[in-house]
């Protein structure tokens, strides 16, 4: 999981069917996958920070993004009470340092009740 993210911050931008981004996209799938089990206090918290920042950080194709939104929503659903501080730190330093992305964090939040 961690080789995939570092290999989409060593190439800034990317395009539809490139190696990254599939690697990117079957990583992002698998991870989907994986959420719908329980995972854990402490690697829920890790996959979540790893997510989040990707959003945070890097540039994403749409079906990339729209897999991390969803994988951040299933950890919240299971593991509110867990990531909530996480989750509006993630949001705060997004409205300071990329606006773009808290059209995802939104809706992300939109989905846990």
């Amino acid at each position: 999981m961690i080789s995939c993210f570092q290999l989409a911050r060593r190439k800034t931008r990317y395009f539809d069917n490139s190696l990254v981004h599939l690697t990117k996209h079957r990583v992002l799938q698998a991870l989907l996958v994986l959420t719908a089990a329980d995972l854990g206090a402490e690697l829920a918290s890790q996959v979540f920070s790893k997510v989040a920042t990707s959003i945070l950080m890097e540039n994403h194709l749409p079906s990339t993004r729209y897999l991390s939104e969803w994988i951040l929503a299933r950890l919240l659903l299971r593991n509110w009470d867990i990531l909530k501080e996480e989750f509006e730190r993630f949001y705060r330093e997004a409205s300071t340092t990329r606006l773009t992305c808290i059209s995802s964090f939104l809706g992300v939040r939109a989905q846990v009740p």
